[in-house]
């Protein structure tokens, strides 16, 4: 707690509640109250993963291979997609992050003698993993899908029945493995979070600090999902995906395997979102 890039994240995270409380009180209390849902939910992994043996990891150089990271970020998120085909699936999307957050960061850190066990790429305990994994998307699934996508609404309106939801939700959860849990937990968590961590002397600043970047990251898709402005985006950014963040952090933490990160991450989007998964898959 004595780092500074912790009491500035946690300022960061104070002030998006300000903001939220300040902007609409009943929306900031519930943006609130999941924040707070969430956070307890690191409690949880805490305490399922209290026998789980993780062997730290020295970095050669972290600032070197940070910097790397950060280039190939920038390029990724300030350069226009040349692979951009126009299909509804975002394929292009799905390739061009697949290659910049994932491909090229592991075959970098390949070249540095990286283990792909380091990497988060191992089937070791894979059957607690996945089980850690499940229990926490079970925790998140009804109020996700209740108060931050549009599944309920759906579900309880009779738009949709069983036989579109279920296979339209498996389609899309593959979906979503590739589209994003799957680039985005290697990137920010087994290739950022460890060398912040490993900087700032402080595993809990290099889970903090990742959050908020991976919050941040998130304001103008949130601005363009639900149009907001800057300012109600940045609250529901550090609030939602922020916090997120710090979860799937220290699911990476306490495992230092992928697949509860990316089993949580791909199944809370698609469990928010199946009127995008209908639309997706049958539209």
């Amino acid at each position: 707690m004595k780092s500074p890039a912790v009491w500035l994240s946690v300022a960061v995270y104070v002030l998006a509640m300000i903001l939220a409380l300040l902007s609409d009180l009943a929306q900031g209390l519930v943006y609130i109250g999941l924040s707070v849902g969430i956070v307890a939910l690191v409690w949880l992994v805490f305490d399922i993963t209290k026998k789980t043996q993780v062997e730290g990891s020295q970095i050669r150089r972290p600032i070197l291979e940070l910097a790397l990271g950060c280039l190939v970020y920038l390029v990724f998120e300030f350069t226009p997609n040349p692979l951009d085909f126009g299909d509804k699936w975002g394929l292009g999307g799905i390739l061009r992050k697949g290659l910049l957050l994932f491909v090229l960061p592991c075959v970098f850190l390949m070249l540095r003698k990286h283990t792909l066990s380091s990497m988060g790429l191992s089937l070791l305990n894979w059957k607690q993993n996945l089980k850690v994994g499940g229990i926490v998307l079970a925790c998140l699934a009804i109020p996700g899908a209740l108060f931050v996508g549009d599944t309920g609404s759906v579900i309880l309106s009779g738009q949709v029945n069983i036989f579109q939801a279920i296979p339209a939700l498996v389609i899309y959860f593959i979906h979503n493995v590739v589209m994003s849990g799957l680039p985005e937990e290697f990137f920010y968590r087994a290739f950022l979070q460890t060398r912040l961590s490993q900087i700032l002397k402080s595993r809990l600043a290099g889970i903090l600090v990742q959050s908020l970047l991976f919050g941040l990251v998130h304001i103008p898709n949130v601005m363009r999902w639900h149009n907001m402005t800057p300012w109600e985006a940045f609250y529901s950014a550090c609030l939602l995906q922020a916090v997120l963040g710090i979860l799937f952090g220290v699911l990476w933490d306490r495992t230092h395997s992928l697949i509860p990160g990316v089993l949580v991450h791909s199944g809370s989007n698609t469990l928010n979102n199946l009127g995008d998964a209908i639309a997706l898959v049958f539209g």
